[in-house]
């Protein structure tokens, strides 16, 4: 009975692998790190990694005095705190063994459901990269890849956009006319798939992705203080180097300004111009912010503003710079997202968010008190455990999935929303 009974539960872990493995949608287009157990217990669950560095050149014979140190970047990832679902069965509810089927389904899709919508959120809330069009087809996605490419966001892994329902619906016609919509695709996933290779993007549709608020820029948003920031891996602390978060710069807005913005506002600063990455070369077009955090009249934005002009700066730190020149005092900030409520879409680059995965060495508690362990490692790098106890009281059966893991954002510059207005 005891056989049977593992056997029951591990076919239903197995389906729930599987579906899970279908479902996510959103987490198989990001990439994945599987940290050292040890290193996330001993640094409390938060490791710091590094980005992409950057690097002048310089022109000449004579490098006497050119030779600048090396900038490492980092942004820190959190392992979050597990999600769950846990649910209770009782002895008659084995008799139909298509009721544990229907219970294994409901499990893979609740879990997925939650991962693919925390990754929405996470861009929409944090990604910097912003396009606002009223053109309902190609051009929606067009502009988008416009925008990554000018800014020559690198991407090893390709591109991903998810379009939510009503716009898909809008742009779809256009779509199927220029022959971008994916043929007949099998497995829930590849279901949601509207086209590969669509103006650079792999589509996708998508019910996951959340609203963003928004409303007219506040009146007398103007800029405090002149801005000038820095490349920064270290700070010094009490004689001690600790990392620092390289994505977030803060702004000092006018008296009064702070109470008009809120977080995940995007923005804008007048005449305020995005650079190329690799070679500088000016845009034409408003670098964008998102604002991530707000204390009274100074914002935290991502990205870090570094600006090419700033004469405080060395050679080595302006290979950093992300905007053509100085955010000065009084420059106007203009937020984007105008409309009162608008739906989003999100877009990225597939390595600029992150997953990394939580392993918990549970199979050490496994016989203790009658509790079997399961676990497994998606593809995605989530990992997926299980649990399991029965009670002689009440001949229930208590049953735990979960799954652990964390979400960064890690190139926030290199992803972000589009609202068809």
């Amino acid at each position: 009975m005891a056989l049977n009974t593992a056997k029951e539960v591990r076919v239903m872990f197995d389906q729930v692998t599987d579906l899970m493995e279908e479902e996510f949608q959103m987490a198989g287009q990001v990439d994945s790190y599987d940290v050292d157990p040890a290193t996330m217990q001993n640094s409390s669950n938060i490791i710091w990694r590094p980005v992409e560095q950057h690097a002048p050149v310089q022109s000449g014979w004579d490098m006497t005095g050119k030779f600048g140190n090396i900038i490492e970047q980092y942004y820190p990832c959190q392992l979050e705190d597990p999600r769950n679902d846990a649910f209770g069965l009782r002895a008659d509810d084995f008799r139909d063994r298509r009721f544990m089927e229907r219970r294994g389904r409901a499990a893979a899709k609740k879990l997925s459901a939650d991962q693919n919508k925390r990754i929405a959120e996470l861009v929409a809330s944090t990604g910097s990269l912003f396009s606002r069009t009223s053109t309902a087809g190609y051009d929606f996605l067009a502009t988008p890849e416009a925008i990554m490419d000018e800014r020559q966001v690198a991407s090893m892994t390709g591109r991903s956009f998810f379009l939510n329902p009503r716009d898909h619906q809008a742009i779809a016609s256009d779509l199927a006319n220029r022959g971008t919509l994916s043929g007949r695709p099998e497995g829930a996933y590849a279901r949601s798939m509207v086209g590969r290779d669509v103006a650079g993007f792999d589509v996708y549709r998508s019910s996951y992705l959340p609203t963003l608020a928004g409303g007219a820029t506040p009146a007398g948003a103007t800029v405090g203080t002149t801005v000038s920031l820095k490349p920064e891996g270290l700070t010094t602390v009490g004689g001690v180097n600790v990392n620092v978060d390289y994505r977030v710069g803060e702004i000092e807005l006018a008296v009064g300004a702070g109470a008009g913005f809120s977080v995940g506002d995007r923005i804008s600063f007048t005449g305020v111009k995005a650079l190329g990455l690799l070679d500088k070369t000016n845009t034409g077009q408003d670098m964008t912010f998102t604002i991530v955090g707000i204390d009274t009249d100074t914002i935290s934005v991502y990205p870090k503003p570094i600006a090419l002009t700033d004469a405080a700066l060395t050679d080595a730190e302006k290979a950093y710079a992300n905007i053509a020149t100085q955010i000065t005092a009084g420059t106007a900030v203009v937020r984007l997202n105008t409309d009162t409520l608008a739906q989003t879409n999100v877009f990225w680059a597939n390595d600029s968010v992150e997953i990394i995965g939580g392993s918990a060495p549970l199979s050490y508690l496994g016989q203790l008190d009658g509790m079997e362990v399961m676990e497994s490692t998606l593809t995605s790098g989530t990992k997926l455990y299980m649990a399991y106890q029965g009670s002689i009281d009440d001949f229930s059966l208590k049953c735990r999935l979960f799954t652990w893991y964390g979400l960064c954002n890690k190139r926030p510059d290199a992803n972000g929303i589009a609202i068809l207005a």
